[in-house]
């Protein structure tokens, strides 16, 4: 997405994107180092007497609790890329603007219902489900129709087009 959203948008659009969508994968790939922790933790369990194994039971749940804080900060940076996202979509006009709109909503549900998440309400990732949705739906829209074509008007068009605007300008204006 990084050279579509750089050609119609600001590059600094762009890299902030590129930017929350890394550390969202960082953030997804630190979950799945605290979920794969669990396994020698349970080994360790198996093997320890009853007497040693309290000490394993608490380190499970602090791991497990570190799991559930990386993948809502991980949603958090999906939140803000997502919005990234939509808004250029909304302002370049790639995909239909309903499609863009139902986006944002989707994303500023899921970054709020992630904060909130983080902050110790239990939503039970109920809040993912308009920008899941979205997803999926972005995803075929993409597969069957792909983007606007008339959103990758050459510089040289645009140029022409603003010339033509500017003169209908000046027209209607020297008319009234």
């Amino acid at each position: 997405m990084f050279p579509v959203l750089k050609q119609h948008n600001s590059e600094r659009i762009a890299v902030g994107y590129l930017g929350f969508r890394i550390v969202d994968a960082i953030f997804i790939a630190i979950m799945v180092l605290f979920v794969l922790i669990q396994i020698p933790i349970g080994s360790e369990y198996v093997n320890a007497g009853a007497s040693d194994a309290s000490y394993l039971q608490a380190l499970s749940t602090v791991f497990m609790q570190a799991q559930l804080d990386a993948y809502n900060i991980a949603m958090t940076t999906l939140g803000i890329s997502g919005l990234i996202l939509c808004y250029s979509f909304f302002k370049s006009r790639l995909v239909p603007r309903l499609l863009a709109v139902w986006g944002l909503v989707g994303y500023a549900t899921i970054l709020c219902g992630s904060v909130l998440e983080v902050l110790g309400f239990d939503l039970l990732t109920i809040h993912a489900i308009p920008g899941g949705l979205w997803e999926v739906f972005i995803g075929v829209w993409l597969i069957v129709k792909g983007f606007n074509p008339s959103a990758f008007v050459t510089e040289s068009a645009q140029a022409d087009t603003k010339e033509r605007d500017k003169e209908r300008d000046k027209e209607s204006l020297s008319k009234a």
